[in-house]
């Protein structure tokens, strides 16, 4: 990992060597990330997670087809030639089974879901920032209709039956399946242990 004190990269906040590091270990415990010394100069997990998808991608992504990109990446073509620069090429397109920086998609649902609470369609700002709608589920706090729906009457069911309500006659009044209350709600015993 870069921030290693021994093995870390240039940038890491302390350096050691490894007698020191062994003698820190013991002093204070085995997981150096943890160390009081590093609380001010590592990064969080999140920002640690974003580092290493940037570097290795992510790895189970295997797209069918080749992907457009609105704008051009650079991408490193030839990391080392005779006079020691890197050649960099703008790519306008993912290949299949390229891993690509996960910021991309994370940043573009943002912007999709900032213009459906601005009151775009969700399929219209799908379309303009040209990202899918598991991606707009996963990076963001959207709630879909449909599920927002379903908790409101989750709720009401579980009101209603606390009540005094028969199942039946709850399930009749609200339009809802027997599987779907069972699904999200569980037993109608469930619930009326919740008040004891």
């Amino acid at each position: 990992m870069k921030w290693h004190p021994v093995f870390g990269e240039y940038e890491k906040p302390i350096n050691l060597s490894f007698t020191d590091f062994i003698h820190n270990q013991k002093i204070f415990g085995t997981d150096w990330a943890s160390w009081e010394i590093f609380d001010s100069s590592i990064p969080s997990q999140d920002e640690m997670i974003f580092d290493l998808e940037f570097i290795y991608g992510n790895l189970h992504y295997l797209p069918s087809k080749a992907i457009r990109l609105d704008e051009p990446i650079l991408r490193i073509a030839k990391s080392e030639t005779k006079n020691g620069n890197q050649t960099l090429i703008r790519q306008y397109h993912i290949p299949p089974g390229n891993p690509f920086d996960k910021r991309i998609t994370r940043n573009k649902a943002k912007q999709a879901f900032a213009m459906i609470q601005n009151g775009k369609s969700v399929s219209g700002a799908l379309k303009e920032c040209r990202v899918r709608y598991d991606a707009l589920l996963r990076h963001t706090p959207y709630i879909p209709i449909r599920r927002d729906l379903r908790i409101q009457k989750i709720r009401q069911a579980t009101k209603l039956i606390q009540n005094g309500w028969k199942l039946k006659n709850v399930l009749s009044h609200l339009k809802m399946s027997s599987k779907t209350f069972s699904r999200w709600a569980g037993s109608k015993k469930s619930i009326l242990e919740t008040l004891k």
